[in-house]
């Protein structure tokens, strides 16, 4: 009597430790996609800081262009606008003295 009952609860083991060998399978292949998701996740976000970076970078470039034109654009109407030199320089300078 006690062999059928050890013979029903060996197979029962056994049925129960291919499931959990089933089980631990799909555990390690989720935990693999998981960890899967987070790396490229974590590529996504770089890339994200990378291309914010560049695009600051860019901004700064461009409001240092925009200076310096009007640094050129101020010296030129400094330029345009001072007090023109004495006419004696100006015949000297072209040789035809006075």
């Amino acid at each position: 009597m006690l062999t059928p009952v050890k013979d029903s609860h060996s197979v029962k083991v056994s049925k129960l430790e291919v499931a959990i060998g089933e089980l631990e399978g799909d555990l390690g292949k989720t935990a693999s996609s998981l960890l899967k998701e987070k790396t490229a996740k974590n590529a996504k976000s770089s890339e994200v800081r990378h291309l914010q970076r560049q695009s600051r970078a860019m901004q700064d470039s461009r409001a240092a262009g925009f200076k310096r034109p009007g640094t050129l654009f101020v010296l030129s109407f400094k330029l345009a606008f001072r007090r023109p030199p004495p006419f004696w320089a100006l015949s000297s300078a072209s040789g035809t003295g006075i």
